[in-house]
């Protein structure tokens, strides 16, 4: 998975806050990854050693569970959309068009969890 996404620059990135800072906001993150992955499943990369190509309907449950240890990767099986979860529970996600990036209109949200 590292080989293949590309790499980014968070600060041109709109963040949503998929966190309330007590427990993950699962409808945000899941409507996130409806809006930028048309498959039915999608791979998702924890770590180096953890990670799992899994059903798009549990990816949100499975992101939630494991957010706020790391960059979490999400990408379809041809590496043309991309979603990333930071460590600090934001998400982005965006789509390549003509090796091009082409983000998603999403607002831009406060970067960390609310205290």
């Amino acid at each position: 998975m590292t080989k293949h996404f590309p790499a980014f620059d968070g600060a041109e990135l709109d963040w949503v806050n998929v966190h309330d800072g007590r427990a993950p906001k699962l409808a945000e993150l899941d409507g996130l990854l409806h809006e930028t992955f048309a498959e039915d499943e999608v791979l998702v990369a924890v770590t180096r050693k953890e990670g799992d190509f899994i059903p798009l309907s549990e990816a949100a449950a499975y992101i939630g569970q494991r957010m706020g240890n790391g960059n979490i990767r999400v990408s379809n099986r041809d590496f043309s959309s991309f979603m990333v979860v930071a460590q600090n529970c934001v998400a982005s996600a965006w789509r390549m068009t003509d090796n091009k990036s082409a983000q998603h209109g999403r607002p831009t949200a406060s970067a960390g969890l609310s205290r």
